[in-house]
């Protein structure tokens, strides 16, 4: 009963991947404890993906049979020293390894499962076809946050370009992303890569339009980045060295995502940090400056509810001079439900343009103001209806800052 139920599993998968992403081939995915239990036998042709967690260059990986055969490696990183797949590279965490096994050299042999350290196989009926190959390394790959080869190109289920190597020929370290894409039961709403945690970019869930974006599910959604392999200090002008690009597929306009930094360089709190975007350069009168929320203890950045523009999809870090007092604080925080919170601006420019725009934890705008200043202090006051917790969003000219008050009672 548990074999047929296995069968069923395994025809129902692999036929759903087969129909909804036009590949013809079949593939069966372990992970968890059901790759402690993997005892297949060869009895035709195959793919075999592995995803293996270690920085070890000699960890054998898993047996296949007894036959000690010539193995076609499709990605020339893999070898057989009795019987086992074993890597022959040293790696950082993690790799992805993509090996086909001929049935003439392996038939009725056993797959066993050997380390820990394998955290996921994928097991294609047939010697799979480029196409289909990359398809599933990029699954894998965007899955575990583990990169491909630097000039690798990302697909989705639907054969469709995710990530353009060439393109982003000058932003292809650390290459990782998010996605959803139920053709392949992809659902990554936050991606890092397991190389480093430098970067980490998640889908703003406290958004209630972002989570509505979510729910149209007729086209794969990615956001796939990579950065330009500088390291994470400041330069003279201030502006980090490293640089990423995004590259965004089929996720709308209105879906917002939350961005948390890790730097290498102390966060001085002299210094305010603000996410930038741009197509090019980084010029601080021309491009929206995102305050970043920092975190002195651990060296964090926190960026909130922040919307993508396809156009300006290079992005990195700049620091300015923190002035004697903030530019927009709120006090008091906590507050208290039906007590004025007051909003606070200082060193502003005469003639500033101020957007004020407060959120509840669905999304829904509850307060809304545009103010143009007449000095350089403005006060403004909210009096908070009902409990819970809040995204104040303030845009001073091309400066936007972006902090959460809790309101209880």
């Amino acid at each position: 009963m548990r074999k047929l139920l296995l069968l069923a599993i395994f025809y129902f998968t692999t036929n759903t991947f087969s129909q909804q992403s036009n590949i013809s081939n079949k593939y069966s995915d372990f992970e968890g404890n059901e790759l402690r239990k993997i005892n297949y036998q060869i009895t035709n042709d195959l793919t075999i993906f592995l995803v293996f967690y270690s920085n070890r260059y000699d960890d054998k990986v898993l047996l296949i049979g007894n036959k000690d055969k010539l193995v076609n490696v499709t990605n020339n990183n893999i070898l057989f020293i009795d019987d086992y797949i074993e890597f022959k590279e040293n790696y950082k965490k993690g790799k992805i390894v993509t090996v086909n096994i001929p049935n003439k050299f392996f038939h009725k042999s056993l797959l066993k499962y050997t380390n820990p350290m394998l955290k996921e196989l994928v097991l294609w009926d047939g010697i799979a076809e480029q196409k289909a190959r990359k398809i599933l390394e990029s699954y894998l790959s965007i899955k575990h946050g583990i990169s491909l080869y630097k000039k690798s190109n990302y697909y989705s289920s639907t054969k469709k370009k995710i990530w353009d190597a060439y393109y982003n020929k000058n932003f292809l370290y650390r290459v990782t992303g998010l996605g959803i894409d139920h053709n392949i039961k992809l659902n990554r709403l936050k991606g890092k890569n397991i190389d480093s945690d430098s970067l980490v970019i998640g889908i703003d869930l406290n958004d209630r339009l972002s989570v509505a974006t979510l729910t149209n599910l007729k086209n794969p959604k990615y956001l796939i980045w990579g950065d330009n392999g500088e390291s994470l200090s400041f330069n003279n002008k201030n502006e980090l060295n490293r640089v990423w690009r995004y590259q965004k597929t089929n996720f709308e306009d209105n879906t917002f995502f939350n961005f948390t930094f890790t730097l290498e360089d102390d966060i001085l709190k002299k210094y305010q940090y603000f996410l930038v975007f741009s197509k090019k350069e980084f010029k601080t009168e021309k491009n929206n400056l995102y305050y970043l929320n920092p975190d002195y203890i651990h060296n964090m950045l926190f960026g909130y509810n922040i919307k993508l523009d396809a156009n300006n999809n290079n992005f990195t870090i700049l620091r300015k001079p923190k002035p004697d007092k903030e530019f927009f604080s709120i006090f008091p925080n906590p507050a208290i439900i039906g007590n004025p919170v007051i909003l606070k601006f200082n060193n502003l420019d005469i003639d500033s343009m101020i957007k004020i725009d407060v959120f509840d934890i669905s999304g829904k705008i509850i307060y809304h103001k545009n103010y143009k200043t007449t000095n350089r202090k403005y006060n403004n006051k909210i009096i908070f209806k009902k409990t819970g917790v809040f995204l104040v969003r303030v845009q001073i000219n091309n400066q936007i800052y972006t902090k959460k008050i809790l309101v209880s009672k």
